[in-house]
Order: C-alpha cells, then sequence, then structure tokens
C-alpha cells in the first residue's frame, strides 16, 4: 500500500511540476511578447513618428485637392501618375494602421472610434485601388480625402474643436429640426395656395420646389426681386392677393430669416 501511495504520489507531483513548466514558459512567451508591444507602441506613439503621419495626411489631402482641381482625363498619363501617388499613400497609411494594431491590440484598438475610422478608410482606399468596386458606388473613392480628418487625433487644439462641436450637435439638431418644421408648414401653406398659378410654378409647384424657394427667402438671397416682387406682378389687380403674398413673404422672413437662424 505504501508503495503504490507513494508512486500515486511521484506521479502528482510530476504531473504538478509540468503543469508549472508549462504555466511559466507560457508567462514568459506572454511577456516577451508584452514586451515586443510595449517597444512598438514606444516607438508609433513617438512625437517624431506621429508629426511625420501628420504631415503625409496633409500632403495627401493637398494632392487630392490638386487632382481635383486638374480632375485628370481617365487613362492619361496625369491619371496614371496620382493612381500610383494614391498607392504609396495607401501602402504607407496601411503599414501605419499595422503599427496600430501591433501597439495597442487587441480590445484597446478595436474600442476606439479613432482606430474603426481609420480602419475604414483604409480598407476603402484599398478596394478603390484594386478597381473591385461598382461603377455605381466609386463614389466612395471620394472617401480617401476625408483621410485629413485623422489630424484631429492628432492635433490637440483640432480634437478640441472636434469635442466641442460635438457637445453642441444636440441642441444645433434640436433647432434645426424645429426651424425644418417651421419651413415645412409654409410650405405646405405656400403649395396650397400658389401651386395652381401657372406663373408661380417653379417657386411653389410642389413641396421640394416651396421648401428651396423658402430657403432662398430665409437666408435673404434676392427674396424681394426674385420673388416677391414677382408674386406680386402675378397677382396684378387682385389686391387681397397681393397682400395675402406679401404677408406669407415677410411673415416668414421676420420668423424664420430674424428669428430661427438666430436662435
Amino acid at each position: 500500500a505504501d508503495v503504490v501511495e507513494r508512486n500515486q504520489w511521484m506521479r502528482d507531483i510530476r504531473k504538478a511540476a509540468r503543469q508549472a513548466r508549462a504555466k511559466r514558459k507560457k508567462v514568459m512567451e506572454m511577456s516577451l511578447l508584452r514586451r515586443y508591444q510595449l517597444k512598438i507602441r514606444e516607438i508609433y506613439t513617438s512625437n517624431s513618428l506621429q508629426s511625420l503621419f501628420s504631415s503625409l495626411i496633409l500632403a495627401n489631402f493637398f494632392v487630392n485637392a490638386y487632382e481635383s482641381q486638374v480632375n485628370p482625363v481617365e487613362g492619361s498619363d496625369q491619371e496614371r501618375i496620382f493612381t500610383e501617388v494614391d498607392l504609396s499613400f495607401t501602402i504607407i497609411f496601411t503599414m501605419e494602421l499595422v503599427l496600430n494594431m501591433a501597439s495597442f491590440w487587441f480590445g484597446a484598438f478595436w474600442t476606439s472610434s479613432w482606430n474603426l475610422f481609420d480602419f475604414s478608410i483604409i480598407v476603402v482606399s484599398i478596394i478603390s485601388l484594386t478597381g473591385a468596386l461598382p461603377s455605381g458606388i466609386s463614389v466612395l473613392r471620394a472617401l480617401r480625402a476625408v483621410r485629413v480628418f485623422r489630424l484631429f487625433r492628432r492635433l490637440d487644439p483640432l480634437k478640441q474643436i472636434l469635442i466641442s462641436l460635438g457637445y453642441a450637435v444636440k441642441p444645433v439638431a434640436s433647432a434645426a429640426l424645429f426651424v425644418l418644421i417651421f419651413s415645412s408648414l409654409y410650405a405646405v401653406i405656400g403649395t396650397s395656395f400658389f401651386a395652381e398659378n401657372e406663373d408661380l410654378q417653379d417657386y411653389f409647384g410642389d413641396f421640394l420646389k416651396a421648401q428651396l424657394t423658402l430657403t432662398q427667402v430665409m437666408t435673404f438671397d434676392g427674396w424681394i426681386d426674385s420673388i416677391t416682387r414677382e408674386m406680386i406682378a402675378v397677382f396684378d389687380g387682385n389686391q387681397g392677393f397681393q397682400a395675402g403674398a406679401v404677408a406669407y413673404i415677410i411673415s416668414y422672413n421676420m420668423i424664420g430669416g430674424l428669428a430661427l437662424l438666430n436662435v
């Protein structure tokens, strides 16, 4: 019995020793990976490297702006040059994304909205360069220009502005919704009274045309000469309709243009 018990003890000890060695090896491997990750993070977050990437982002934005100005002909040498330049920027930014992933993998990377933004832009850029985008959604290539917004993450003054705008979104959205409802009410009234008049079809022929007309009135964009006086001329001889048209435009202008837009 003593021999059996002793053998059992020996087996248990050897098993525990193996488990301890395996655990220690795993911890050492994890510690090694962790040290490499911290080293990569130190390099990636250094001021010099971040300044370099910020400069490249800004340079890429200027290249995109110049490409939009030149608007190279498809298949021309200019288009080939711009494509090669864009490919170079995409490769550089992809390498930056890989460094970012290696520095903050796993949870710290995917829980950052800025990292998700970077990842989506890089994916769209790569897909657009492969030509895999159908012609109907080739407009997604324009998203490459929004890379410049990545500067907001790197430059604190810009980041503070973005944060402040974020806090202001809710009250501004509420005010914009109120203005939209008010404008829609006047658009419905305008189409009800003026849509049947052929001379005012361009202004109040339907709801969307009325909204566009009222937006022009609210922003004081030629609202007297091109809209109000023309409405008065259309109802020439009918003082009741003339007074109603003037009251309609003036009341909307006073409430919408002078009051609501200054809220």
